[in-house]
């Protein structure tokens, strides 16, 4: 399955399978990128570097946890078609 999502001119290709139809380890980790995304870790690393305030612990957390996620699905021999699904995911 192929997706193309733009955003302000600029045009990401999502592939999240490979030609035999399974998942990849680059579409984990775009998914692992996603949630890092939705939380605003990028906004709270930013703040960090410009004024000081450090990142919440809880979303330091969660950061840790989605990147031991990824590197499980990742190093898996059959990555699960439902990789996305929120059971492998922290909340």
């Amino acid at each position: 399955m192929r997706f193309t999502v733009i955003e302000g001119g600029k045009s990401k290709d999502y592939n999240f399978t490979a030609r035999d139809g399974k998942p990849t380890p680059e579409a984990v980790r775009r998914e692992a990128s996603r949630r890092r995304d939705i939380l605003g870790l990028n906004r709270h690393r930013v703040r960090e570097m410009a004024v000081g305030v450090p990142v919440p612990a809880k979303l330091r957390y969660l950061e840790i946890q989605i990147e031991f996620v990824a590197e499980c699905l990742v190093n898996q021999d059959d990555i699960p078609e439902d990789f996305r699904s929120d059971k492998y995911w922290p909340a």
